[in-house]
């Protein structure tokens, strides 16, 4: 084995091109998706809201939407102050109307199905449209 030294050259140049490119892709990730704000654990507060409360589960199936909304924005306003919301109520089958929301933000949309818990009948479906304010 004469060119033992060119086989550990070898090895030693690609390990050097596999830390350099790892590198340049945790150095250069999209900045993009740095500012895109996650909306799970206000989701997970809004599903909580809507499985424990009652009262909010029979708005939400005679399909009032102002109250649920305005419910749902005291309640993550407490979890978040940054996030606003706009919610729509219908039947699991046909699309919500359109919801108040903003033009030139970035809208995160969740689906919450609302069962009557005795009967498991009369079930809607609640969207939930999130962005934040700022």
């Amino acid at each position: 084995m004469k060119n033992r030294k060119g086989w550990v050259a070898i090895i030693e140049m690609s390990l050097a091109i596999v830390i350099l490119f790892s590198f340049f892709v945790l150095a250069f990730e999209n900045p993009l998706e740095k500012n895109k704000k996650d909306y799970s654990g206000v989701a997970q507060e809004i599903l909580y809201q809507v499985e424990n409360n009652e009262s909010l589960r029979t708005d939400i199936r005679d399909m009032q939407d102002i109250v649920v909304e305005q419910f749902l924005r005291e309640d993550i306003k407490k979890f978040d102050s940054s996030v606003n919301l706009s919610v729509c109520t219908a039947e699991i089958g046909p699309l919500c109307s359109s919801p108040r929301v903003p033009e030139n933000k970035e809208i995160s949309a969740y689906d919450f199905f609302v069962f009557n818990k005795v009967t498991g009948q009369d079930s809607k479906k609640l969207k939930v449209f999130l962005w934040s304010e700022g």
